[in-house]
């Protein structure tokens, strides 16, 4: 097979397989051909190309989303690929026959599309029961704006120059969204991929994902936000530039991102769960409890209706801490009970539940009647849970946890604070400045300081109970 088509798929794939063997390819893509020129004789179908439909479903070929890259030998001799593996195969085989066959992309999809009897068709080349969807279907299935179909970001036929920036973007897709180091090759193959599809959001977008990964924030944010300067409705784009700036403590930034966001179709439509959580996020360090709450609930009604409940957990150690930060003590203690049960690795929401407990007045014998009811297996949980039922002393839990010392504060802040206040806001202090911004522990410990120095610079300004000073646990 020597059309430019051919050349130029096999160009930018053996420079990640350099070994590659076209020749046998080319045959098992002239054997395909062959099988659908036999059966044509006798099985007539309204459009040609669902004969390739059935060749590839008679010769065993079965989709499989998982597969990394674009492994054609894998293809052909495994007969399993992800989607843009089948368009390619379907593309090089329909080019053998004389058709026109062109590679379609949605979020998160390869399609092949061609014109036949003068209808349009949309071809699923492995979807064997269902294989020919017109461009409803997408728009509806894969929320595709109306604008990004009219400016050519999805639902339109690839060049060949473009196909070849969408294959470098799949070899390079498996290594971006994990985190691998990209070498100096990565990089050039990254250059060339923009060289030949300009439109192509997903690198822009899975380069940027890298950069988060290796939290190198400033570097994700300018990916991100290239990519949304070409499609402002790619979600995935927004949403990781949203955890992007919450990670750079640019929480009013992200929370200005909902105006202009919601000038794009998808978000006033179809704002996703991921979104809303780290919308709800920003506005928790922001101390805007209501609209984090507004948010983290739209969150759970949508993963209730689509039954998804593990992601609720994710949910409610967030909805725990905003009843906390709120003085809902009770809630916050229902909630965070609910959490801990649904999961031993939850453990730790018991220790935030007699926490609640504590605040709102419980005596010790009913928080000492509860942890009773629990068996904590986590032995530094079970101190924390010690600490607040009044059975072990400050002192011990951090002789007996030394290497804790960060996460310890925000607790002994916590139980300090009802009753030496001072001192609960020192130990915050310390929390706040040496655990990661991303744990729950540094959440706690930053807006109960925020909270306390906001409510006494409100009421007794010359007595204020804030202090910069940083209490060092020895």
């Amino acid at each position: 097979m020597h059309s430019s088509l051919a050349k130029k798929i096999c160009s930018v794939v053996k420079i990640d397989n350099p070994g590659l063997s076209w020749e046998q390819i080319s045959q098992k893509i002239i054997e395909i051909a062959n099988k659908i020129k036999s059966i044509s004789k006798n099985r007539r179908e309204v459009f040609p190309c669902e004969n390739l439909v059935y060749v590839l479903k008679c010769m065993g070929f079965r989709p499989d989303a998982c597969a990394p890259g674009v492994d054609l030998e894998r293809l052909t001799q495994k007969r399993t690929g992800n989607c843009v593996e089948i368009s390619v195969l379907s593309i090089l085989v329909g080019e053998h026959l004389g058709w026109q066959l062109h590679a379609k992309r949605v979020p998160n999809h390869m399609l092949v599309h061609t014109r036949a009897n003068g209808k349009s068709i949309n071809l699923e080349v492995l979807s064997f029961e269902q294989p020919i969807r017109d461009d409803d279907y997408y728009i509806k299935n894969y929320a595709i704006a109306i604008k990004q179909k009219e400016s050519g970001i999805y639902l339109r036929d690839l060049s060949e120059d473009e196909l070849a920036g969408e294959i470098i973007s799949k070899l390079l897709e498996e290594k971006m969204q994990t985190g691998q180091q990209l070498s100096s090759k990565d990089w050039a193959m990254i250059q060339l991929s923009l060289s030949k599809n300009p439109l192509g959001i997903d690198i822009y977008n899975n380069v940027g994902l890298n950069y988060l990964l290796h939290n190198k924030y400033h570097r994700a944010e300018l990916w991100f936000r290239r990519a949304l300067d070409i499609d402002g409705n790619c979600i995935s784009a927004a949403n990781n530039l949203i955890e992007t700036l919450i990670a750079q403590q640019k929480y009013q930034e992200a929370v200005s991102c909902e105006k202009s966001f919601n000038k794009y179709e998808l978000y006033r439509v179809n704002l996703p769960p991921s979104l809303m959580q780290n919308f709800g996020k920003a506005h928790i360090r922001l101390g805007n409890y209501s609209r984090a709450s507004q948010y983290l609930a739209g969150v759970v009604k949508l993963y209730q209706k689509v039954k998804i409940i593990g992601q609720i957990d994710l949910v409610r150690p967030y909805q725990a801490c905003i009843a906390f930060f709120q003085k809902q003590f009770v809630k916050s203690a229902s909630i965070a009970l609910e959490w801990a049960k649904s999961d031993n690795k939850y453990e730790i929401g018991f220790v935030w539940a007699l926490s609640a407990y504590l605040h709102s007045g419980m005596d010790k014998v009913r928080r000492r009647q509860l942890l009773e009811q629990v068996d904590i297996q986590d032995s530094y949980v079970s101190s924390l849970a010690h600490l607040f039922c009044e059975k072990i002393t400050a002192r011990e839990l951090i002789n007996s946890h030394p290497h804790k010392k960060s996460e310890t504060a925000c607790y002994l802040g916590e139980y300090f604070f009802r009753t030496k206040p001072k001192d609960a806001l020192k130990y915050w202090n310390y929390c706040v400045s040496c655990q990661p911004r991303q744990t729950f522990e540094h959440l706690r410990a930053f807006r109960n300081l925020a909270d306390t120095k906001r409510l006494n610079n409100a009421t007794v300004p010359s007595k204020t109970l804030y202090t910069k000073e940083k209490y060092c646990i020895t």
